[in-house]
């Protein structure tokens, strides 16, 4: 290496690198700057979650899920090379902004696992808890019961069909535990229980299955009906109401009401009337309640009231009501 001798204004002899090694120097600075401008830049380019659309989604993926966060774009174009959900790579990504992405959840076992946003450089955004996912088992469904009634004491066999039974917790009939004799993926059979609440005829409730991933909802496809016998015993049932005196008579198929006034002479035709002493018109009780021996009619004079009643007979020991029907009204007249 070369160098040169040099004096300064002060009297000082020194030597002077020569040009190479300056440029050699030089260039080792520069490449280590940029080394560093390298590094600091790949560190804040790494995928950042902030949010998630949608915290859970079923099992069987398919879920849409807008992901925001940022650096999930580079000079105008994508930066993402993949979603992962746990270990499972999401479907149909489509990045709308550095901030902002949406992808689709893959198919994965129930339960609790971080999404990841990975760059095409293979930076990984961070485990946080804004980034959870949960994969849920489906609820059950109920689409089909049969039979769709049974007598209040129980011990009706009914098979449930539906969805994603398998695994039944429980079975519920109005709330009250059933008897689950076998069950699969789609098919339930189970025993219904007595229902002792029962107060009038024909009680609809709901079936309801419940398994680890919750129950059943209430629709038009899980209603159980329980019924009393039919007897004297049974509730009274109200099949027509005629008004003696106007010669009127309430009857759903010919479209007619009773009509008149109180005082009226009223007939009630029907069954279970046997030792009934009450008939209410709406919430006033009749007068001069009397029961034919069959127990399919009573005699009565109606009481005072004012306009469309609901006529009700009850039963001897007060504790069953005829059921509402359209052939139980009666219609007072101004």
């Amino acid at each position: 290496m070369r160098t040169r001798s040099s004096v300064h204004p002060s009297g000082y002899r020194g030597k002077r690198f020569g040009p190479g090694l300056l440029g050699l120097v030089a260039l080792a600075v520069a490449l280590v700057c940029l080394a560093s401008a390298s590094v600091a830049f790949a560190a804040t380019s790494a995928p950042v979650v902030s949010k998630l659309s949608v915290a859970s989604g079923p099992s069987a993926g398919g879920t849409k899920v807008t992901i925001t966060g940022k650096n999930f774009m580079s000079h105008g174009s994508s930066a993402v090379k993949k979603v992962l959900f746990g270990a499972k790579a999401g479907t149909h990504i489509h990045v709308l902004s550095a901030h902002k992405l949406m992808v689709k959840a893959p198919a994965h076992a129930a339960g609790a696992v971080q999404v990841r946003v990975v760059s095409k450089a293979g930076a990984m955004s961070a485990r946080t808890k804004a980034s959870r996912y949960t994969f849920k088992l489906p609820l059950p469904t109920i689409t089909l019961l049969a039979p769709t009634s049974g007598p209040m004491a129980g011990g009706t066999s009914v098979t449930i069909t539906g969805t994603h039974l398998a695994g039944a917790i429980a079975v519920t009939f109005g709330g009250l535990p059933a008897t689950i004799t076998s069950d699969s993926a789609t098919q339930i059979t189970a025993t219904t229980p007595a229902y002792t609440a029962l107060v009038n005829a024909n009680t609809t409730i709901f079936a309801m299955v419940e398994t680890a991933a919750g129950a059943t909802e209430p629709s038009m496809f899980n209603q159980f009906t329980y019924t009393v016998p039919s007897t004297s015993t049974g509730a009274p049932a109200v099949t027509g109401v005629t008004d003696v005196t106007t010669g009127t008579t309430s009857n759903l198929t010919a479209a007619t009401v009773a009509t008149g006034v109180a005082g009226d002479s009223i007939t009630i035709n029907g069954s279970n009337f046997t030792g009934a002493t009450e008939v209410d018109f709406g919430a006033t009780a009749a007068t001069g309640v009397v029961v034919i021996d069959t127990g399919t009619q009573i005699t009565c004079v109606a009481p005072a009231g004012a306009g469309l009643l609901d006529v009700v007979v009850v039963n001897a020991t007060k504790n069953l009501l005829s059921g509402q029907s359209a052939n139980d009204w009666f219609q007072y007249n101004d």
